[in-house]
C-alpha cells in the first residue's frame, strides 16, 4: 500500500473517560478504507485555554493494510503516538 492511498486517517472514540491525569480512550482507527479497534494510553494536560494531549497506542498496521516494508524497518506491533494541543479561539 502506497502512502498516497493513505490521504484520510481517522480516530472515533467509543468511550472516553477521565481517571486523574489520563484519559481511558477506547474506539475505531480507520485509515486506508480500514479499521482497528485500540484502546490509546492518553495524558492530559489542561492550562488555561490550552489542553495537550500525549496519546500512544499499539497496533498491528497489517491490519490496515500496510504490509510492505521495502527496507524492514517496521517491525510489528508498530507505536502510533500522536501530540495534540486544542486552543479555544478568540
Amino acid at each position: 500500500m502506497s502512502t498516497t492511498s493513505l490521504t484520510n486517517v481517522a480516530f472515533r472514540s467509543a468511550d472516553v473517560v477521565l481517571v486523574g491525569d489520563r484519559l481511558r480512550v477506547s474506539g475505531e482507527l480507520t485509515a486506508g478504507g480500514q479499521s482497528v479497534v485500540i484502546d490509546p494510553e492518553t495524558s492530559i494536560d489542561i492550562d488555561g485555554d490550552e489542553i495537550r494531549l500525549d496519546v500512544h497506542a499499539k497496533l498491528d498496521q497489517r491490519k490496515l493494510g500496510m504490509t510492505h516494508s521495502p527496507l524492514g524497518m517496521v517491525k510489528t506491533p508498530s507505536t502510533l503516538l500522536v501530540h495534540a494541543v486544542l486552543r479555544r479561539e478568540r
